[in-house]
Parts: structure tokens; sequence; C-alpha cells
């Protein structure tokens, strides 16, 4: 019986574990879009098209390549080290683009609640520039510092890519993204204390307020927990919480919109009105 060094071991260990929390991500993608699929295709593919249906349609739909790559991984025993670099390389890189077409939409809704104030827009602008072109260099900097075991070396005990080393820089990813939401959640929270102060608007509205600060909440709370994973557990579980990150981002995001656009249609059931919000994101 071949035995394996205590490092490897821990490291298989390690990876079962965040092969099952890979599991909870896609179930909570493939559940909650099973749940809100009738009010997607009410509201979105019955639309016209605009380059906000594609954003909503492009930010809902390419979560599934890049979880289906981690779940390749996950369950290939034979991969070598540079298979799985590479694999996770585009992976991560999927991860980043796929994060920014559900801030896209949650940007610009919430640039839209302050009708589409110019400092707004040009400050929101120069922060998602910065945060990005900061987050792909970072990933690719972190990425060569990222390797793996080679399967040859733990045959046959194999489960797929265990995590050799990483660099714990990839957490500033995180942080600027919680910045990010946290100054996203503040906006929107300065909007409705001054919208009800002076009176409320309608029950619309309300939804639309509530929808973006709870969970502008929900994202800002999972973003420090992944921060703090990264930065206190062991490298091999430095993708512990990623694919449940990456499906939440956009169950969350197409939420916001199809609450939003569900209560326009019981608010306004004779019209085919949009909200205010819908009307500035569509470039229709």
């Amino acid at each position: 019986m071949p035995t394996l060094p205590p490092e490897l071991l821990v490291g298989l260990q390690h990876k079962k574990i965040t092969s099952y929390t890979n599991i909870v991500g896609v179930t909570i993608l493939v559940f909650d879009h099973l749940l809100t699929f009738g009010l997607e295709f009410e509201h979105i593919w019955k639309s016209k098209w605009t380059v906000f249906k594609g954003m909503f349609l492009f930010m809902r739909y390419i979560p599934y390549v890049d979880i289906f790559l981690v779940l390749y991984q996950d369950h290939r025993s034979d991969m070598s080290a540079k298979t799985c670099l590479g694999i996770n390389s585009a992976y991560s890189f999927l991860f980043i683009i796929g994060i920014a077409g559900s801030e896209y939409i949650l940007t610009m809704r919430t640039w839209a609640v302050w009708d589409r104030n110019r400092w707004i827009g040009v400050g929101l602008l120069v922060f998602v520039i910065s945060l990005y072109t900061y987050g792909f260099t970072n990933m690719a900097l972190f990425l060569e510092t990222l390797s793996f075991h080679d399967a040859d070396v733990s045959k046959p005990f194999s489960f797929g890519c265990i995590v050799k080393k990483g660099a714990r820089t990839l957490s500033i990813n995180w942080i600027l993204l919680l910045v990010y939401d946290a100054a996203l959640c503040l906006l929107l929270m300065i909007r409705a204390y001054q919208e009800f102060r002076n009176g409320g608007k309608s029950r619309l509205w309300f939804v639309i307020y509530r929808d973006g600060i709870v969970y502008y909440n929900y994202l800002f709370v999972l973003s420090l927990m992944t921060v703090v994973f990264i930065e206190k557990l062991p490298p091999d579980f430095l993708p512990l919480l990623s694919v449940i990150a990456r499906a939440v981002h956009p169950v969350l995001t197409a939420r916001v919109v199809l609450n939003a656009r569900e209560a326009t249609k019981n608010i306004y059931p004779d019209t085919n009105v949009l909200t205010t919000v819908d009307v500035n994101t569509t470039f229709a």
C-alpha cells in the first residue's frame, strides 16, 4: 500500500472539503435559477434587446462556464500540475469577468437612483477602472505563485487539483471588491434616507432600496469571510469559498433586477412601464 507525505494527505482532506463547498455553490446557483426562471423569462427574455438585457444574460449564464471548469478539475484524478494551473488560470479570469458583469448591473442601478448624477458617475467610473485594472494585474501576479501537486505523486489517492502553494495577496482583490460594494451600499442608503425623509416614494422604490441595501450587505459579508479564510487558513484552502461567491453574485444581482420588474408589474398591471432605474440603465 503506497503511502503519502503528511502534507499531501492533509491537502487531500482539505481538497475534499473544498469540493463540498463547490457543490454547495453550484446548488445555490442552479436552485435559485430554477426558482426565478419564470420571472426571468417574463421580464427579460420577452423584453426587447438592449445593452442592459445583454449584460443581464451574460451575468446570468457565464457562471455555468467557469463553474464547469471547477467541477471538472475537482473530479479528475489524472491531471498534471501544469493542467491544473491552466484550468485554474482560465477560471480565475472568467471569475473576474463574471463578477464585473454583476457589478456593472448593480453599479448602473445605483447610478440610476441618483438620477445619473454626473459626479457620482465619474466617481464610480474611476473606481471601477481602478478596481478591475488592479484586479486583473493582481490575479496575474497571484497565478505566478500558484502551484499544484502533480497527479503522479499522489496516485492512487488523487482527488482533483490540490493546491501546493499560493500567495495570500489574492485577498487584496476581495478587499477591493468589499470596499466597492460598501461604497455602493452607502450611496443607496444615503439616497433612500433622502427620499423617505422627503415623504417617501412608491412601494416600487421601497423594493428597489430594500433589495439593493440588503443584498449589498450579503455580498459584503461574503467578501469579508473570503478575506479572513484566505489570510488565516492554509494555502490549499485558497479556493474554499470561490464557487459560493461566484454563485451568490449573479443570484443576488438577478433578484435585484427581477424583483424590481415584478413589483412594477404588480403596481402598474395595465401598463408596460419599467422602473425609472430600468429606463436609465437600458441604453435603449
